[in-house]
């Protein structure tokens, strides 16, 4: 490509074309608006209106997906905290909250440095009825579970076996 300035009005036009259809918006923008006279300059400013409009609804999409992500990670946190209702109102003492990772939880509990503990309660949130199955529907599909001890405690990541 030649350089910038150098560039004539009708290779700016085609430039400006090819990087709206690329979704090189700003790329777009600059060499529409180096048309400043000329038989091309209407064209250009339509083009400008296309870009304008490309570029509107590129935002408009983002903001939607950004909504979308923000309301997924609310219903996550709502399921979570649903999730360690359910299971203290049925005796168990713990906490459960999202983890840093996507698509798991973290509960923690004194009673999971028991092996047979840990394995009775990963059997229960996997079994049928269990009260998982809103976090499941939450997109959370992991467990890590953890015993609370800082150093050397246990803490290990299950799958919550949601799709059987």
């Amino acid at each position: 490509m030649k350089v910038f300035n150098a560039m004539q009005p009708g290779e700016h036009l085609a430039a400006a074309r090819s990087a709206l259809a690329t979704g090189q918006a700003d790329e777009a923008l600059r060499h529409a608006q180096a048309i400043t006279k000329g038989p091309l300059a209407p064209e250009a400013r339509t083009l400008e209106t296309e870009i304008a409009a490309a570029h509107q609804k590129a935002t408009d999409e983002r903001n939607a997906a950004a909504r979308v992500a923000a309301l997924a990670q609310e219903r996550m946190k709502e399921s979570a905290s649903n999730l360690q209702s359910e299971l203290k109102n049925r005796g168990y003492d713990l906490t459960v909250s999202l983890a840093d990772k996507p698509g798991e939880i973290t509960i923690v509990s004194p009673d999971f440095g028991d092996t047979d503990h840990r394995v009775r309660f990963l059997s229960f949130l996997r079994g049928q009825n269990s009260p998982a199955s809103e976090v499941c529907a939450a997109g959370l599909y992991n467990v890590r579970l953890k015993n609370g001890e800082w150093f050397g405690g246990f803490s290990e990541v299950y799958s919550l076996d949601c799709f059987r």
